[in-house]
């Protein structure tokens, strides 16, 4: 199996599991405020 084989079944397994959710991805020197929900309020 190649590396790639490996990550793509890797963000398969990811995608499942985040199934109707949506990510968020995390910025670097920014701050993000979430509601009790989860969606962003702040710094999106």
């Amino acid at each position: 199996m190649t590396s790639n084989t490996k990550y793509a079944y890797a963000a398969a397994a990811l995608i499942k599991l985040l199934k109707g959710v949506t990510p968020q991805l995390a910025i670097s020197g920014r701050s993000m405020q979430f509601d009790g929900k989860g969606n962003c309020v702040a710094g999106c």
